[in-house]
């Protein structure tokens, strides 16, 4: 499964090369998924602000990521669309990362909490077993 992308936009019209540019840009974060498994959804808002106080922020990219459990949003505003998304990209994918070795070191925390009482119920004492000899 790929990733399915939604693409709004205001007050702009995409040209062919910045819609590609785009895509490209997004398509980057399929390594973070397993799309085989995953359901990733990209709902995303490119567009220029009009009337913005700030001349050097007057594109803006939003991006909204849901995968599975995973509900990402990041927003970046620039001079440039192309600026705008490549510091949207690279915030959306620094939040998958952070995700992800959140996940992996909740895992092992739980893993550590369940070895630490399993230690604290083994006692000392040892058993002897000794097999039945006689079976009747």
């Amino acid at each position: 499964m790929a990733i399915q992308l939604d693409v709004k936009t205001t007050n702009l019209e995409l040209s062919e090369e910045e819609s590609a540019y785009f895509i490209e840009k997004i398509q980057m974060l399929d390594k973070q998924f397993d799309l085989d498994n995953d359901a990733v959804y990209v709902r995303a808002e490119l567009g220029k602000n009009v009337g913005h106080a700030d001349a050097q922020k007057q594109f803006r990219a939003e991006v909204n990521l849901d995968a599975g459990t995973i509900h990402l949003r990041s927003v970046s505003e620039s001079s440039t669309l192309k600026a705008a998304i490549d510091e949207m990209k690279d915030d959306l994918l620094r939040r998958v990362v952070d995700y992800r070795e959140k996940q992996t070191d909740l895992a092992r925390k739980g893993g550590a909490e369940a070895k630490e009482m399993n230690l604290e119920t083994d006692t000392d004492q040892a058993i002897e077993i000794t097999p039945n000899e006689e079976l009747s």
